[in-house]
């Protein structure tokens, strides 16, 4: 909720991350480098971003469109589910890793908005 607590809710889908081209992996982000996620098009507004991932170390990430500043998300080794509210919008999100030495597969997920349950 808007104080910071947790509330049982739910993804409501408008698009999705798409899986990428690499089979076990889906899109590789490797560090010193920005790689784009597709999602199709998207209306300026903040957007929640279901980012599934697999990391080769514990660090952070960062997500977000072109046009805005992105969100800092810290991930831990091994796969995992993060959740990141981007503002934004435009044809797809930006990743790139923040910690020196990460690298991270991104796989499919939904970007849409929280509704609560």
């Amino acid at each position: 909720d808007e104080s910071g607590a947790l509330v049982p809710a739910d993804l409501m889908a408008v698009r999705w991350v798409d899986p990428g081209p690499e089979p076990g992996c889906g899109r590789h982000v490797v560090p010193g480098t920005t790689t784009m996620l597709r999602t199709g098009p998207m209306l300026e507004a903040t957007w929640t971003v279901q980012l599934n991932y697999l990391a080769s170390a514990d660090g952070e990430i960062e997500v977000g469109f072109p046009s805005r500043e992105p969100a800092r998300v810290e991930v831990t080794e091994g796969p995992g589910t993060v959740y990141v509210r981007v503002p934004g919008g435009g044809d797809g999100l930006q990743v790139r890793t923040a910690t020196p030495g990460m690298s991270v597969c991104v796989g499919a997920g939904p970007v849409g908005v929280v509704v609560p349950r």
